[in-house]
């Protein structure tokens, strides 16, 4: 794989996974919702949370990754999104810790952007850069979704009761 090939591949790649926390929480929140008794004002505070994290470091990590180099911030922020999700939950036991992981992984999650368009840029223009990850990881949601259920029975009994809860309201 050429390296004009090899780069976008690894950022969608790479951006994908990298945000895949912050598409798939709109799936859980109505279970959290119920579970713990959330509020109307503390679910938006928890989906805000993770907003304000993103924001907050987008230029972050764009400075970081001018001092330590893209591959190195990129991996981090990648790594630390992944742990900040799989701690959610296992450490998720309420109101305040809820929101603080979803904090946290914002956090790490908004430092994705600048040190992963950054070596797309070099390789093709910015034009396509954007349409290279946007496209792809649209595409991969679309398709890995309905596979997932498809796949995963548990998955697909949870879906349909999603889908009455939401009829319900």
């Amino acid at each position: 794989m050429s390296k004009r090939s090899r780069v976008p591949f690894f950022m969608v790649v790479s951006m994908f996974l990298g945000y895949m926390p912050w598409y798939g929480f709109s799936a859980v929140l109505p279970h959290l919702v119920r579970e713990f008794e959330l509020t109307p004002r503390q679910t938006g505070s928890i989906l805000g949370a993770f907003q304000l994290g993103d924001v907050l470091t987008v230029i972050a990590g764009g400075i970081l990754a001018d001092r330590f180099g893209n591959k190195r911030v990129l991996g981090g922020v990648i790594l630390a999104t992944g742990i900040f999700s799989t701690l959610f939950a296992f450490l998720s036991d309420g109101y305040a810790s809820i929101l603080v992981l979803r904090l946290l992984t914002g956090l790490s999650a908004g430092a994705i952007s600048a040190p992963g368009m950054a070596p797309l840029s070099a390789v093709i223009s910015w034009r396509w850069s954007i349409m290279a990850i946007s496209l792809p990881v649209f595409a991969a949601a679309l398709l890995l979704a309905p596979a997932a259920l498809f796949f995963f029975p548990e998955r697909r009994r949870l879906a349909r009761q999603i889908a009455c809860d939401r009829q319900a309201l």
